[in-house]
């Protein structure tokens, strides 16, 4: 008898080609036209604004990601259930178009073979949640804070720099 292995993938840049939570929150402010997360977005993911360029900088000198603290603050006060209906949304019909195919394709072979196959990203838990109920798979992620039902726009638990342990 043949022992299962433990198979895990990453979302971003590996099973699709996006940050997933950076593309969760444009398809959110996208639905909901906020102008507020608008232009958080543009500060610190767009290459023609200077902040994007800090925020890299600090990000390679000093380990430290302002633009995605920045991001997902900007969810702040968001209503929870507007936010996983987004992100089930997102995952359901956005993201087929980023999927690298023959990741994909190895991820479904190991799951046919039996192994344990586990999502692991830093990714928030909405979005990650939402394509391992898809792929029929286990997850871990980053969890997005919520006070009752509005998001806190700060994460409870953060996998950036954790995922080995």
């Amino acid at each position: 008898m043949v022992t299962p292995k433990l198979v895990i993938f990453d979302l971003c840049d590996t099973l699709y080609d996006v940050n997933t939570t950076v593309g969760f929150i444009q398809h959110y402010q996208s639905r909901h036209q906020l102008k507020g997360i608008g232009r958080t977005l543009h500060r610190w993911s767009s290459k023609s604004s200077p902040s994007f360029y800090l925020g890299a900088i600090a990000h390679r000198l000093f380990g430290m990601d302002i633009a995605r603290r920045r991001i997902i603050a900007a969810l702040a006060e968001e209503p929870k259930a507007g936010l996983v209906a987004a992100a089930r949304d997102y995952a359901r019909n956005i993201l087929q178009s980023h999927e690298n195919r023959p990741l994909h394709d190895r991820l479904k072979a190991h799951f046919a073979e039996g192994d344990r196959v586990v999502l692991l990203s830093n990714s928030i838990d909405l979005v990650v949640a939402e394509i391992a109920l898809i792929l029929g798979v286990e997850w871990r992620a980053s969890k997005l804070g919520f006070d009752g039902d509005r998001c806190t726009g700060k994460l409870e638990e953060d996998l950036t720099g954790r995922k080995a342990s």
